[in-house]
Order: structure tokens, then sequence, then C-alpha cells
């Protein structure tokens, strides 16, 4: 069988090299030269050839690769030691010098068995919760949901809102680890263990941080740490900022979303405003802070948002009561959200 094979763009010599080989050659299907991560995920290829001077390549990328039963060349230049490492601890099928023949590096290519039989192991499923701006209750929601599922399988709940990380206070954890910790101890190659991570109960929490120097993690390292976090949890739970835009990777490659809206007329115009600019799978949308009439509520969530409630949850004092004293989620809010079965 011929693999399919697709090369990760480089300025160095070898990419160019190995393209213009394998055109000659016809040994391999080159099917694509990529930018970007999500142009290979997009892609049924065998194998990635991947220098490791891309910028956004790490270990977890790599493992994430593998896990997927995508095949992995990588290319190093010749001489230097960390980038070297870096491809082994990823678990690169073959780490090459950039000085390695591309005619060499083919037959490499040829060497590796292929196929996605090769699968190593079904990554986790990635939920997000999300909901306008104006405190419309994503954080409670993502907490009863992500302990209710909790009970059944093995679940990690990531706080994303980096304006105003909330989970840790919400739950009483210590303030480290946070998210920062945990994600330097994925960049320096380190397997997710999932007994190392803060717990509430049952649920393992990757809180956010609320050091004194403000540190914004850039898109590429949350990529990192949903890599590995998903290899190592059935669900992963993230908390995101208010709207799309600032995550909208992350809705994007979600495999389920929950959608949080105020039940006020405001709070609906608003969440209207986040669905006309949704990038993800489409959303369970949970009405929080009903007051009056249930259906009058759903005919106007129909009306500005598209979509069917899920979920209503009726204004009561007990689930303020509750989140302030960091105790589990008052039934009050956990009991319509039962209606969201654990995804699967």
């Amino acid at each position: 069988m011929i693999p399919k094979v697709a090369t990760v763009l480089s300025a160095r010599e070898w990419e160019s090299s190995l393209v213009a080989s394998a055109q000659r050659a016809a040994t391999i299907r080159l099917v694509g030269r990529v930018y970007q991560p999500d142009e290979i995920e997009a892609m049924n290829v065998d194998v990635v050839v991947v220098g490791a001077e891309t910028s956004w390549l790490s270990a977890a990328r790599l493992q994430s690769w593998r896990r997927e039963g995508i095949r992995v060349v990588g290319i190093y230049p010749r001489g230097d030691t960390p980038a070297r490492s870096l491809l082994e601890l990823g678990g690169a099928d073959e780490v090459l010098s950039d000085d390695t023949p591309a005619d060499a590096i083919l037959r490499h290519i040829r060497s590796i068995p292929t196929g996605r039989s090769q699968r190593i192991r079904k990554a986790g499923q990635l939920i997000v919760v999300g909901g306008p701006r104006g405190a419309p209750g994503r954080t409670e929601v993502a907490v009863a949901l992500s302990l209710a599922w909790s009970r059944s399988a093995s679940v990690l709940l990531l706080d994303l809102d980096q304006d105003a990380p909330s989970i840790g206070i919400r739950l009483g954890l210590a303030p480290r680890p946070d998210l920062v910790d945990l994600l330097d101890d994925i960049r320096s190659g380190r397997a997710v263990d999932p007994k190392s991570y803060p717990r509430y109960r049952d649920l393992a929490v990757g809180p956010g941080s609320h050091r004194a120097e403000r540190y914004v993690v850039p898109s590429t390292h949350v990529e990192e740490l949903l890599d590995a976090t998903l290899a190592a949890f059935e669900l992963v739970v993230v908390d995101t900022s208010p709207g799309v835009h600032e995550l909208e990777f992350v809705f994007k490659r979600s495999d389920h979303a929950v959608l949080v809206s105020d039940a006020t007329a405001v709070g609906l115009i608003r969440t209207a405003r986040m669905v006309a600019e949704w990038a993800g799978p489409p959303p369970a949308l949970v009405i929080n802070r009903a007051v009056g009439a249930t259906s009058e509520i759903v005919r106007a969530a129909r009306k500005w948002t598209g979509l069917e409630p899920a979920a209503i949850i009726k204004q009561h004092a007990r689930i303020r009561e509750a989140a302030g004293k960091a105790d589990s989620p008052d039934r009050y809010l956990s009991k319509p959200l039962s209606r969201l079965a654990i995804p699967g």
C-alpha cells in the first residue's frame, strides 16, 4: 500500500527537497503541504513529516497524532540535541537529521507500518460550556454538569476563562497547582497523570491562574493542553471566556457544546448574537435564572436564538447560597441539568 503523506511546511531545505523527490519517485502519495495542525487533523493521512523547528510543535502534539494512528517522521537540525529530544519525547516513529538525503527519508517513510488500525487509543470527548457576557451562570452550569458526569466517567473540568477564572475559588481549591503549572508539566514532556490533578470529589480540575503576574495562555499552548488531557480523561469540560472569538478554535474542535443564557430579554438577545457567530457543534441551550411562566421563556428562546431549550433553571436563592459556600450545586440547578445526558 502506498502511504498517504503530508509534510509540514518549513523554510529549511529538507522539506522542499523531500517534496521534489517524492514527486519524482512516486513511492508515496503526497497529499498536502500544511502550515497549521488543524489542516492535518482534517486530512486522512498515514504519515506526517515535520521539522522540530515548527513553532507550534510539541511532544503533546506528536503524541496526539500517534494516538490517532498517524505515523510521524521527525526532522531535526544536525547537532541540535534539544530538537532531537523533543521528537523522541513525542514518540516520533523515525527521528532523522536534516542532512539525511531525501531519497533516504522516503525509504524510512515506506518502512513504517501504516493504517488507522494502528490507532493507539480513542481520545476523550471535548465539551465546551459557553455563554455571552453578562454573567449568565456559565461556570455554575459547567461545575454541575462535570460533577454529575464524573460519577460514571473520568472527567476533567478546565477553567479557560482567562479574564475572570473562578472555578478554583468556586470549589474551594488551593491556588496551586493551577493551569500554568499543569501546562508547564505537559510542555516539559511529562505524561498527564489524572491522579495528580486537584480534585473535588471524583472530579479532576484544572483551575485558572490567580497569580499577581497575569499570564495569558497562548492558543498554541491551549491546543497542547487539550491534546494531552483528552488522552488521559474520558471527558474534558471547558469553562470558556464570554463570547466566541477568544476561544473560537476550542469551540470548533469540541465534540459537544452547552450554551448558557440568562432568561431575561437582554440575556436572550446577547445569546442570539453569540449563536449568529457560533463556530462549533449545535449547542444544547440552557436557560438560567428563569422567573415566571416557562412557556413564555421557551417561546422567546426559540424566536431569538432558533434553539430549543434543553434545560430551564428557575431562579432560586439556594443556588447562589451553594455557590457562595463552595458546596456542590444545589438540586434546583442540578436536577434540570440531568436532562443533558453524559456525552458518548
